[in-house]
């Protein structure tokens, strides 16, 4: 009778929808600890890597950071496998970036959260206009949030547009302006953001604050 969607289209396929976002199990979700403060900036971006999550802005972003004077290094933590790896991979050597990107592969349990701990922005998905959207509804920007990581996205975002604790990105081919990444993250005191950001992943982010929408529309309750 309906079908569910994370997009804005009212009817798919004849078929009128019901609009809801991505969620994920926020409680699950341990809050992650401060960065150390040590002279390094770390950037988190994990995925199933393919064309359109655009990590490679990223390092062409780090690219173009590393040829100017900076204060502070920069590291990437890419987290995952795809398609399109190797071709990030082949693009770090090019860019003569390897000391400074990190390809971890798949983690999972005590060791992703670590790494959680360890970095200070995440990285959403960067270029889902390649394969033409522009809305998204992230599980990786779900999770980012209930952790307490702040992080920077490119996509429309309903639910987190004009939230303090993420940094909106051009939704285009350019690189990332690093230095804007880590203006954007001194500007704000995470210790005390990051409970704020657990909380409004409980208040928006888990299941049963989406699928109350389902249960609203059919009249069910």
């Amino acid at each position: 009778d309906y079908i569910v969607t994370f997009d804005n289209h009212k009817r798919l396929f004849g078929y009128p929808t019901i609009q809801i976002e991505n969620f994920a199990d926020v409680e699950a979700l341990p809050i992650k600890t401060n960065s150390e403060e040590n002279g390094e900036f770390h950037i988190l971006a994990m995925a199933k890597m393919t064309p359109s999550h655009g990590f490679d802005r990223i390092l062409q972003g780090l690219y173009a950071y590393y040829q100017k004077n900076h204060n502070v290094n920069v590291i990437l933590h890419l987290v995952g496998n795809g398609t399109i790896l190797n071709q990030w991979q082949e693009l770090t050597n090019r860019l003569s970036l390897n000391k400074y990107v990190v390809f971890h592969g798949a983690l999972h349990g005590t060791v992703l959260d670590q790494l959680f701990d360890k970095c200070n922005m995440g990285a959403a998905s960067l270029a889902i206009f390649r394969k033409g959207c522009a809305k998204a509804s992230e599980l990786k920007i779900r999770e980012y949030t209930s952790r307490g990581l702040p992080f920077f996205y490119s996509a429309e975002e309903p639910q987190i547009k004009d939230q303090k604790f993420c940094l909106k990105v051009p939704h285009d081919e350019t690189c990332i302006d690093i230095q804007s990444i880590i203006d954007f993250y001194d500007s704000i005191n995470w210790e005390k953001e990051k409970y704020i950001m657990h909380n409004f992943a409980k208040n928006n982010f888990s299941c049963g604050s989406q699928l109350s929408r389902i249960i609203s529309y059919l009249n069910l309750w």
